[in-house]
C-alpha cells in the first residue's frame, strides 16, 4: 500500500488524534488491552477493585477508577447494543431492524 514504515511497525493501532505518546488503547481505557483485558475479566466476575489493584500494580483508588470509568461506557453506550431477535425460533416472531426489537406477527 505504500504505507510509512513508521505506521506499519507500531505496536498498536492508533488513529493519531491526539498528541500524547499513547496508543488509543491507552486514550480511550486508560490502560495497555492486556491489563483492559484482566479489569474487564475482574468486573465481570465481581472481583474488588482491591484484587484487581494488588494484580496490576495500581493502587486501590486507580482500580476503583477504572472499574467506574468500564460501568460509565457502558452505562453510556448501552442504546447502541440492539436487542436479540428470536425469529428463527418461532415462525410468529418477527424481528425490526430498525428498533432492534421482536414482534409477534
Amino acid at each position: 500500500m505504500g504505507l510509512p514504515a513508521e505506521i506499519c511497525q507500531r505496536d498498536a493501532p492508533t488513529t493519531d488524534t491526539y498528541s500524547l505518546p499513547q496508543g488509543q488503547d491507552e486514550f480511550y481505557f486508560a490502560l495497555p488491552y492486556a491489563q483492559m483485558d484482566i479489569a474487564l475479566w475482574g468486573l465481570n466476575h465481581g472481583r474488588p477493585a482491591a484484587e484487581l489493584a494488588a494484580v496490576l500494580g495500581l493502587t486501590e483508588a486507580q482500580a476503583q477508577r477504572v472499574y467506574n470509568d468500564i460501568e460509565a461506557k457502558r452505562r453510556t453506550t448501552r442504546y447502541l447494543l440492539p436487542r436479540p431477535c428470536w425469529s428463527s425460533l418461532s415462525p410468529n416472531w418477527r424481528c425490526d431492524a430498525r428498533r432492534g426489537s421482536s414482534a409477534v406477527r
